[in-house]
């Protein structure tokens, strides 16, 4: 085997296993562990189920590893946004709100998964969301109450609970990708509405809850 194909082989290689993530994320979102099929899978990411088998193990393996793999990406992105001492409060809050959005954009599976395997008795997630903050440098929650807490003291947020502060944000952006098939319905969003609603949902998003916790200005 010569240089370059040494050199293309890894990179194919990840292509194919982010493939098959993605692919596995659509399919556990769609059905949960239950009904997810590794073979529709396979259908999906284009690839044969025994390279599927090569990669990850059994079902139970990938739908571990794709939620680790997500919510570790999603708590690595997060962290220098919350942490950045340069900027002020409001800021960093602005940019981890719209950072949180953009990535559920990216990956609207991800809430569906969660809510899936709570609704549905699992165990996994708890343990799950640890083990991605162990494989990287990742936001945790004292870093957000952290970042609110410095806000009240300094003025610029009211006097707001930290913890229902946080759960208040991650709600108000997560619930959209929740609840999308019954909002599009309810307010009859054709696919074209769809895709507008959302880019301007990040904004509004963002001016509500900033609305809401910024102490009034004189």
């Amino acid at each position: 085997m010569n240089d370059k194909a040494g050199r293309d082989t890894p990179r194919r290689g990840e292509a194919t296993r982010q493939r098959v993530l993605a692919a596995a994320r659509e399919e556990f979102a769609d059905l949960g562990l239950a009904g997810a099929r590794m073979q529709r899978i396979a259908d999906r990411a284009r690839v044969n189920k025994a390279m599927l088998h090569y990669y990850f193990g059994g079902k139970e393996e990938l739908y571990e590893c794709v939620l680790v793999e997500t919510l570790s990406q999603l708590l690595a992105g997060m962290v220098k946004l919350v942490t950045d001492e340069s900027l002020p409060v409001e800021a960093r809050l602005r940019r981890f709100l719209e950072a949180y959005l953009a990535f559920l954009s990216q990956h609207p599976e991800l809430p569906r998964l969660i809510i899936l395997e709570t609704l549905t008795g699992g165990d996994r997630v708890p343990r799950l969301f640890v083990e991605a903050q162990r494989q990287v440098d990742a936001l945790r929650a004292e870093q957000l109450l952290q970042l609110l807490r410095e806000g009240i003291e300094a003025g610029v947020l009211r006097r707001v609970d930290p913890r229902q502060t946080v759960v208040s944000a991650i709600s108000l952006v997560a619930f959209y990708f929740v609840a999308s098939p019954v909002i599009q319905a309810a307010l009859h969003l054709g696919e074209e509405e769809r895709r507008r609603f959302l880019a301007e949902r990040g904004q509004h998003v963002v001016d509500l809850f900033l609305h809401g916790v910024l102490a009034p200005r004189s």
